[in-house]
């Protein structure tokens, strides 16, 4: 179910964005055949670097690094579609380890636009920094970030209760993986479980979870993997 959710998670976050940030004058000239086996050719190969990187012993850096070569051509080329490739940057460095740099690149994409104004940038700044003290064992700093975090989304979602507390209540789950709340109910219930422990956590999010149909508990309500921070999901 976790890895059900990120990908989920990860399809809302492409399809709830706007592209404006792009470089266009390659897409404009080109034949749209041609720029989409450009896309899926950058594609396919940052993948195959990054496989070869998660599954070779010892770990070779060389290949994050050819993987972020190519994305980086990929985004300045004007290939990417609907944000891919910039998330996919900004996995490649988590799994470096370059917090700092991606706290950076995320105020660089200050015209990513996300469905019904979620504050998307604001929460995955605030992850990267939690990330950060995670990996240094800063307990401390750690929680201070996941509580920025479930603070910036419990107001988002206190602005638009109303309609969030309707769209729980569907028991179809087309609806639910696809409707403009699901990254929005989806990261707070993680957040705050991974901020709270899974014991708070349920009275911290009873409101939303009495709400819940049996199919939207589902997909929402079970703890996140103790590494969750390890990582950059895409949320």
């Amino acid at each position: 179910m976790k890895a059900l959710l990120q990908i989920l998670l990860l399809t809302v976050a492409f399809t709830g964005c706007q592209n404006h940030g792009a470089k266009k004058a390659d897409l404009s000239s080109a034949d749209s055949i041609l720029v989409d086996s450009l896309f899926k050719k950058y594609q396919k190969e940052s993948k195959q670097y990054i496989f070869m990187y998660q599954t070779t012993s010892p770990k070779h850096k060389e290949y994050l690094d050819s993987a972020l070569y190519l994305v980086e051509e990929a985004i300045e080329k004007g290939y990417s579609k609907l944000y891919y490739f910039e998330l996919g940057k900004l996995g490649i460095l988590a799994e470096m380890g370059e917090y700092d740099k991606a706290v950076e690149y995320v105020y660089s994409l200050n015209k990513y636009e996300y469905i019904k104004d979620y504050p998307y940038l604001i929460v995955i700044k605030n992850r990267f920094k939690a990330m950060q003290c995670h990996a240094k064992n800063d307990k401390e700093g750690e929680k201070k970030y996941l509580h920025k975090i479930v603070s910036i989304i419990k107001t988002y979602i206190d602005k638009h209760k109303k309609e969030i507390l309707e769209y729980l209540q569907s028991d179809d789950p087309q609806k639910l993986s696809k409707g403009d709340y699901m990254m929005a109910v989806a990261t707070y219930c993680q957040y705050t479980m991974l901020l709270y422990g899974e014991g708070k956590a349920q009275k911290e999010l009873e409101e939303l979870s009495s709400a819940m149909s049996s199919i939207a508990k589902q997909i929402f309500m079970f703890p996140p993997k103790e590494d969750d921070l390890k990582g950059f999901y895409g949320y």
